[in-house]
């Protein structure tokens, strides 16, 4: 009986193959920034709104310009389910995309402050730290397999 056991394992081990990088498999280009978030309860609505405000115009305005391919925010249909309850995406072109530009920085900040008056956009993000906490942040890629 042990010996059928061994055979078994033997032929089931002799089965087992290794996955190799660009052979069986290769990153896609886009990369995806995730970030989940824990929004307290009864505070979805506000934060959201908050987002509406200040997060959305921002991302639309990197989307125009190309510094960023997409993004999306994605909420729980079981709120209280875990440790988060909302997760943002962005997704861009590759990971260079993401790398500090001083040109891309100066639009960023120039745009910021014509969409909002200083004043009330720190009223809007200083409520934030009331209403969540961040559970994770993650960069990944899509697999494609060959």
């Amino acid at each position: 009986m042990k010996k059928i056991g061994l055979l078994i394992l033997a032929l089931t081990l002799s089965q087992i193959t290794f996955a190799e990088i660009w052979k069986d498999y290769k990153p896609g280009d886009d990369v995806l920034n995730v970030t989940h978030v824990k929004v307290k309860t009864n505070s979805m609505d506000d934060y959201l709104m908050g987002l509406k405000k200040t997060w959305v115009p921002f991302a639309n305005f990197q989307k125009e310009q190309g510094y960023m391919k997409d993004w999306s925010i994605y909420t729980s249909s079981t709120p209280s389910g875990g440790d988060y309850n909302l997760t943002i995406v962005t997704v861009f072109d590759n990971a260079s995309d993401m790398e500090p530009n001083a040109e891309r920085y100066k639009a960023i900040n120039d745009y910021m402050t014509k969409m909002t008056e200083e004043s009330e956009q720190e009223t809007i993000v200083e409520g934030y730290e009331q209403m969540r906490e961040f559970v994770g942040e993650y960069n990944i890629r899509e697999v494609i397999f060959e």
